[in-house]
């Protein structure tokens, strides 16, 4: 029979919750609650609740692209969607 360390090794990462997230990055949960809700911490929701793949919070962590993730560049002074800008 697998150890039981071992077994946990060997499967998929679960989904983390903003608690798990928070404990991972060192900071508190308001902080994580706050760079999702300013799209800054790839994140996804399964109904209400709020979730997170370890792969793309790890890649986050290391200040890398996040496998699927989005990565918006925008120049100073320039907001799309507000008057007089391009």
């Amino acid at each position: 029979m697998m150890a039981e360390s071992t077994k946990r090794d060997t499967e998929p990462d679960i989904l983390w919750d903003v608690h798990a997230v928070s404990r991972y990055l060192g900071v508190s949960d308001s902080w994580v609650y706050r760079k999702c809700r300013a799209e800054q911490l790839p994140h996804f929701f399964i109904g209400a609740l709020l979730r997170f793949s370890p792969e793309q919070i790890r890649a986050f962590a290391e200040n890398r692209p996040p496998k699927g993730a989005k990565i918006l560049s925008i120049k100073k002074g320039t907001m799309p969607g507000r008057k007089g800008t391009p």
